[in-house]
């Protein structure tokens, strides 16, 4: 009999087997709280099981215990973690910061390192499920990821935001910038979308 075998990996996470049913079909409890189900038992005894509240992430970000999923039934990203993967990668892969400094000293509220807590937060937001969102600080202003400092908005008004070049300036509002040669007196840029393929800047107010 075989449940209650543990077994620890490399990270010293203890797994024990709460049900066997066949060489391919295990049932494991990690660390006592964490049930996994449908593991092999093979790669249980060789260590190959991992914690979902271990960074996996940019080495901050971890999946967490709960109903959401990175993955749909198609093995497709879900739009919540691509989002969370991305502002993670965002702040923490210093790759990232060599092509887009400005991200330099962003961070990611502790909250939202565990993506079951930032994906309740996204799909709460959602106005509309066949709309890919994209998170943004930057409206509200600031250096911080979290849920007071970030909006969702439609990955087209998102697209149009990010060509504003005064934008990275968070002095002023997002659209607003000084007008040359006059003091005390702003300019704000108003943009129509007539195609979604190709936002077009049309008149300067």
């Amino acid at each position: 009999m075989r449940v209650g075998e543990k077994y620890i990996n490399k990270f010293g996470n203890i797994a024990e087997i709460v049900k066997y049913k066949s060489t391919t079909d295990c049932d494991i409890l990690i660390d006592g709280y964490e049930l996994k189900e449908h593991v092999q038992y093979w790669n249980i005894k060789k260590g190959m099981f991992k914690s979902s509240l271990l960074p996996s992430v940019c080495g901050v970000g971890y999946i967490g215990i709960g109903s959401y999923k990175s993955r749909d039934e198609n093995n497709n990203k879900t739009n919540a973690y691509s989002e969370w993967i991305d502002m993670l990668k965002r702040c923490y892969d210093k790759k990232r910061w060599e092509k887009h400094p400005t991200y330099k000293g962003v961070e990611v509220c502790g909250e939202w390192l565990d993506f079951q807590q930032f994906a309740c937060w996204y799909y709460e937001n959602s106005v509309d499920d066949s709309i890919k969102y994209e998170i943004d600080k930057d409206i509200l202003g600031g250096k911080l990821y979290s849920p007071k400092t970030c909006i969702l908005i439609p990955h087209i008004l998102n697209i149009v935001l990010s060509r504003n070049p005064k934008r990275i300036n968070n002095t002023f509002p997002v659209g607003v910038e000084p007008t040359k040669g006059c003091i005390n007196k702003y300019t704000a840029r108003i943009v129509l979308i007539i195609k979604l393929s190709a936002p077009t800047f049309v008149k300067l107010f």
